[in-house]
């Protein structure tokens, strides 16, 4: 138990670490400001001898106090020192961060760009240690009222995942936002199935470059752009009728995959084969700097000479409806495989309830294979004679 004595014209804190009698000066302070020093410590024992994490009191406190009292209780192994070599303002702590992070990709680094900018329009280029609790909360309030629910979850989780960096480095003792709720509810609404007849469409008004490129989403389940973008010919076996996919997106847990050469797929790979230069050694070799924007432009304008309606997330539903169709025909776990996520990403993001599987339930009521149809009741008879 932490005790406190007077010592000169000031307070002393003594307590025991591991069996050793140890002592802070306080230096001139009143007493009871002594005394919770002495309480805090006595918590932070407690919590090392139990091993149990210190509770928000403690983290608040420790946030607070000046970094002498924190070396005191950093040499006692009580608390972690700082390290004095990073940032501890916002933007500049969020440059750093960004820096060091070689691993991330173009498109992460953008978007925590922009995460950045939303805290930083929030809270200014503050000392991390200013952003209160309740500072989070209105900035979490205020995200989800400005954008739609996932992708204001999306903005709350990465801004969390900068702020517990901040406290695994030791600038701050505990994240204010770590209370805040980062889960976005999916947007049900831009989910889409697109037929295999209308894909037909647009392979019939598609130039063979573009008719390749949709075949591959559509038909073969590709991630537009960046899985065709590292396609080659030497990828496709024409003589076992398999394609190796390398993903950026699961390159550090599964480079590579390899997928059927779908007899729906091969045509349009094949007419692009015959027409490829002979030292061409990637498949979509055209627009490959601007890909993800002049694609996207360019199936928009297939989807109008087509006479068909833009849908929402255009190559993403693309290769959702490839999935929807694959699961009617081979177990889950296969079709997990090809097209290279897991069955709680698949069931959550790509799956479709179509037009046909309502014809089908209702044509097999119609037949008795799911069961005869109920009885009217009286109300549904006066009903249907009204």
């Amino acid at each position: 138990m932490a005790s406190i004595y007077r010592h000169n014209a000031g307070w002393r804190v003594q307590f025991y670490v591991r069996g050793r009698r140890v002592k802070i000066y306080l230096g001139r302070c009143s007493k009871s400001h002594a005394r919770q020093v002495a309480a805090q410590i006595d918590q932070m024992l407690t919590c090392d001898a139990l091993g149990l994490a210190y509770p928000s009191s403690v983290r608040e406190w420790l946030g607070n106090i000046g970094p002498r009292l924190r070396s005191h209780l950093a040499r006692f192994g009580l608390v972690e020192t700082a390290r004095d070599d990073l940032p501890t303002c916002l933007a500049d702590f969020c440059d750093r961060y960004f820096a060091d992070r070689t691993d991330w990709r173009p498109r992460t680094l953008s978007r925590m760009q922009n995460v950045r900018r939303h805290l930083v329009d929030a809270f200014g280029n503050c000392r991390l240690d200013q952003i209160t609790v309740a500072d989070a909360e209105q900035f979490a309030r205020k995200i989800r009222s400005n954008y739609a629910s996932s992708h204001a979850g999306k903005i709350l989780a990465d801004a969390k995942q900068i702020l517990t960096h901040a406290v695994k480095s030791r600038v701050l003792a505990s994240s204010p936002f770590v209370a805040v709720d980062s889960r976005g509810q999916h947007d049900r609404d831009r989910e889409a199935y697109v037929p295999a007849a209308d894909a037909m469409r647009l392979l019939e008004c598609a130039t063979p470059f573009y008719a390749a490129l949709i075949a591959s989403a559509r038909f073969g389940g590709l991630r537009v752009p960046s899985e065709p973008l590292g396609l080659t010919w030497s990828d496709v076996d024409w003589s076992r009728g398999r394609v190796v996919i390398r993903s950026p997106k699961t390159a550090s847990t599964r480079p590579t995959r390899v997928v059927p050469l779908f007899a729906a797929w091969r045509p349009h790979l094949d007419r692009l084969f015959a027409i490829a230069a002979d030292d061409a050694a990637h498949v979509f070799t055209e627009y490959r700097t601007t890909a993800s924007k002049v694609w996207r432009s360019n199936l928009l304008s297939t989807i109008a000479a087509a006479g068909l309606e833009p849908w929402p997330k255009l190559w993403m539903n693309l290769r959702a409806s490839c999935r929807t169709d694959l699961l009617e025909q081979f177990p889950e776990h296969v079709v997990d495989a090809w097209l290279g996520h897991s069955s709680k990403t698949g069931r959550k993001h790509y799956n479709r309830v179509t037009d046909h599987h309502f014809e089908l339930a209702t044509l097999g009521v119609a037949l008795g294979v799911v069961g005869p149809p109920s009885p009217a009741s009286p109300r549904q008879q006066n009903r249907s004679n009204a």
